[in-house]
């Protein structure tokens, strides 16, 4: 099986919404902080871009080079990848490969997201109940993703990174629940060990997970949610 040599995975830094946000809704002063941000503009903390290029510092020193670097599109992502690369070799930074893919995307929250406890319990009253009957990889948010919808994109990215990177080292970018996914999906996780962490407990900003293949496309754990 042809799959990458090497599979980093990097956990976007530290993000306006991390310094605030407690847990899955905001209070209502938490939620004017956040005031004309989509999920997909919220931007890094003055702390998650010094927390950024740490990482990068990091990662360069354990894991020499990268062919190409993928990010989610969205702008926390695609700044934490802007602020590693500052630490990279300037021969690895003008031949690495940089793109971007809406597979390796955070999970879509829907209508929910921004809502503050008191507002989600009176426009969706079910959904407690909801989440607790189908466990959170099963459980869809209104107007959002499953874990599980999820997982389906992510496997459908790891086959273009087979087909497109066979034998390369890649460096991914992304989200806590999408990496959640991709463990669940490379490590052949039971679903009620995909999302691995408590509600409002989600691994660090910066957290790495790599793993090493073999030839016969076999995968090595080299490290898992680990902060440098």
């Amino acid at each position: 099986m042809k799959t990458p040599k090497l599979l980093v995975l990097v956990r976007h830094a530290e993000s306006l919404r991390n310094t605030v946000k407690k847990d899955i809704f905001l209070s209502t002063s938490e939620k004017k902080k956040l005031s004309g941000y989509s999920d997909s503009t919220i931007p890094l903390s003055p702390q998650g871009r010094d927390q950024a290029q740490r990482t990068g510092k990091s990662i360069i020193s354990e894991f020499k080079s990268f062919d190409v670097a993928i990010h989610s599109g969205y702008f926390r992502a695609k700044e934490t990848l802007e602020r590693m690369k500052r630490e990279f070799p300037r021969e690895l930074r003008e031949h690495m490969e940089v793109m971007a893919s809406v597979l390796v995307r955070e999970r879509d929250c829907g209508y929910t997201f921004n809502m503050t406890a008191e507002e989600s319990r009176e426009f969706f009253p079910f959904l407690e109940e909801h989440w607790k009957l189908f466990g959170s990889f099963f459980a869809v948010p209104p107007g959002g993703e499953s874990f599980a919808q999820v997982t389906t994109r992510v496997a459908t990215f790891f086959e273009m990174l087979c087909r497109s990177y066979s034998g390369k080292n890649v460096l991914v970018v992304s989200h806590g629940g999408t990496i959640a996914c991709f463990r669940g999906l490379i490590e052949s996780l039971p679903y009620d060990e995909v999302v691995f962490w408590e509600r409002g407990k989600d691994p660090g900003n910066c957290n790495v997970t790599a793993y090493s293949f073999s030839e016969e496309g076999i995968p090595k754990i080299l490290m898992t949610n680990h902060v440098f």
